[in-house]
């Protein structure tokens, strides 16, 4: 089941972004499956996933904020 939804995953980055970024992304997926037995990899994933979404959150309330004239 991981697997396909790897493959598919991998399929359409490939479709959209092209061969090298599949690959990068493959790379990727294979060292965060490697390393997550680690806490500290847990604790920097979670970190990571803290400060892109609060950058997210805060390019979209600018882009909200233009668009509105605020």
């Amino acid at each position: 089941e991981d697997e396909v939804a790897r493959q598919t995953l991998l399929s359409q980055f490939e479709t959209l972004f092209g061969m090298e970024s599949a690959e990068a992304i493959n790379k990727i997926l294979t060292n965060v499956s490697e390393a997550s037995n680690s806490i500290l990899a847990q604790v920097l994933g979670f970190i990571t996933l803290i400060v892109s979404a609060t950058t997210v959150f805060v390019s979209l309330q600018d882009g909200i904020n233009q668009v509105w004239g605020l």
